[in-house]
């Protein structure tokens, strides 16, 4: 049997790309209930699209930061859950970024905007 190994430099690359890609959510949920609206906005590539609901969001990195402003004004708290805990990253160093933010609920009916972006889900 003949395996064929990647250089370490090369795997080592991969996985801090990896956990890189894989904080993401983490950092935007803790910026998101923290009220931390720059931070979050760096989360974002410059020609970003979000959509929180049927006409609520943001298309660019401007807007997303305007929209984002008033985070906390809206509820006395919030939280967002992404599985485990982990410790966001100090600073502004985000080698990836959001293009595209969709998020999609089942099970919740007209939360905090006028209507949900459906999941897709079969009628019953």
């Amino acid at each position: 049997m003949t395996t064929t190994q990647q250089p370490t430099e090369a795997l080592v690359a991969e996985l801090v790309g990896t956990e890189r890609v894989h904080g993401l959510p983490f950092d935007y949920a803790f910026h998101l209930d923290m009220s931390h609206p720059d931070e979050l906005a760096a989360l974002f590539t410059e020609d970003c699209y979000v959509a929180y609901g049927q006409g609520f969001g943001a298309e660019g990195h401007a807007a997303y930061r305007e929209t984002m402003g008033g985070t906390g004004s809206s509820s006395a708290a919030t939280s967002h859950h992404v599985g485990h805990r982990r410790r966001p990253r100090s600073g502004h160093d985000y080698g990836w970024r959001f293009a595209r933010r969709e998020p999609r609920a089942d099970g919740v009916v007209d939360v905090h905007v006028n209507k949900q972006i459906p999941i897709g889900r079969a009628e019953s």
